[in-house]
């Protein structure tokens, strides 16, 4: 651990049974010290080191509350166009969230509350931060380039390289999980799956590949907006603007041998320049003006500016008050649920799509149009479309 976290490491007592579910007991508690097996499986107990996390949850946390306006327009005007719920649902007939699943169960390291548990720690108190119900399986890659990123709808998860676990300390790296389980509760996991789709369909195309750019550009152009929103999850889950920084700076300088030669200070000039010569332009107008067409990121510096600018804004003061919009009151009861036509699974009153059986819902003279074409699953029961090759739900494969 590194030297920034030590005042945040307890000591747990755990089983050494990897099959008991048993959370560990604090070693700190006088009651329990001479405690030495298991109170579920009697299996022995043994010390272990864990990080402690600042603890402020928020409730009912709606994404609309620190969503950047970028991301709010470039999402609302991507949702309108055309043939983007139908490529969805051709991308997901196709299986790929499911490739992307087996893919990295069958390459990459899964993280559990016993395997690098200090990281599944931070997942876990992320999502209690930003209020996700279900926490994303995390696994890491083997790469030396840095990066992460989520993926899945269905079931997301979020991968972690080891060249960035090797570059940040455990205070960056909890800001950079911050930071993917922002897009996870932003909802931008789908379109960003749609975008890497799109890239990949592109390059099998070869020299055609410019036919998709009608769809792919916009993809690009939105991308880089969403990581504003997710920069702010990250200021939100960790409250510190300068790890927040810290972390844009060593991804700048992208190496840990010229990591520890940059200094902080000149980092965050470096940003107030940038903010000064950029003051009274457009940010959207810049974005379009300084970036390459197929730039994923916006630049470190501009995020870094970004982030600073919203740390002393009233909006995250707010936030951090508990005076913020909650899921419930967002867009006039934007969360009202009604069953799927399709699946019966529960979705939103507005939804154009169900997120369970990925099926358009149509709607005709105001009422929705059931389609017959459906058939069960055999393994879980869920109700289907028959032209699936598997079940969105269990990912059973259809006969």
């Amino acid at each position: 651990m590194n030297a920034n976290f030590n005042d945040r490491i307890t000591i747990k007592k755990k089983c050494v049974d990897s099959t008991c579910n048993f959370e560990g007991i604090d070693f700190a508690d006088p009651d329990l010290q001479s405690l030495r097996k298991c109170p579920q499986c009697s299996a022995p107990l043994k010390s272990t080191k864990e990080l402690i996390f600042p603890k402020h949850y928020y409730q009912d946390l709606s994404p609309m509350a620190f969503m950047h306006p970028l991301d709010k327009s470039a999402i609302d005007s991507l949702r309108s166009m055309p043939m983007v719920n139908t490529l969805i649902k051709k991308m997901n007939e196709y299986g790929y969230e499911k490739a992307i699943r087996l893919l990295s169960l069958a390459d990459d390291v899964l993280v559990t509350s016993k395997s690098c548990s200090y990281i599944y720690n931070m997942v876990n108190a992320g999502c209690k931060t930003l209020d996700i119900q279900e926490q994303p399986d995390t696994f890491i890659n083997q790469d030396p380039v840095a990066n992460a990123y989520a993926r899945g709808v269905v079931k997301p998860m979020i991968t972690i390289t080891s060249g960035l676990i090797d570059l940040m300390t455990e205070d960056e790296l909890y800001a950079v999980i911050a930071h993917e389980l922002g897009h996870i509760k932003c909802e931008h996991v789908l379109y960003s799956m749609l975008l890497v789709f799109m890239i990949e369909f592109a390059n099998q195309l070869g020299p055609a590949g410019f036919i998709v750019d009608a769809l792919d550009l916009p993809l690009l152009a939105w991308f880089r907006k969403s990581e504003l929103s997710a920069d702010r999850a990250a200021l939100i889950v960790t409250n510190n603007s300068d790890v927040c920084t810290k972390t844009l700076m060593k991804l700048a300088g992208g190496s840990t041998s010229i990591a520890k030669h940059i200094h902080f200070n000149d980092f965050l000039e470096q940003a107030d320049k940038f903010e000064k010569i950029t003051s009274g332009i457009n940010i959207d107008r810049l974005m379009k003006i300084i970036f390459t067409m197929r730039q994923t990121h916006p630049f470190p510096v501009l995020r870094a500016s970004e982030i600073n600018k919203w740390k002393d804004s009233l909006e995250f003061k707010k936030i951090k008050k508990g005076l913020y919009e909650k899921i419930e009151l967002v867009r006039g009861l934007e969360m009202i649920i009604k069953p799927c036509p399709h699946c019966g699974e529960d979705i939103s009153k507005d939804a154009e799509w169900c997120i369970n059986c990925f099926e358009l819902i149509e709607k005709e003279n105001g009422n929705i149009r059931k389609d017959i074409n459906r058939d069960k699953c055999a393994k879980c029961g869920s109700s289907i479309s028959k032209d699936l090759e598997w079940c969105p739900n269990c990912f059973n494969e259809i006969d």
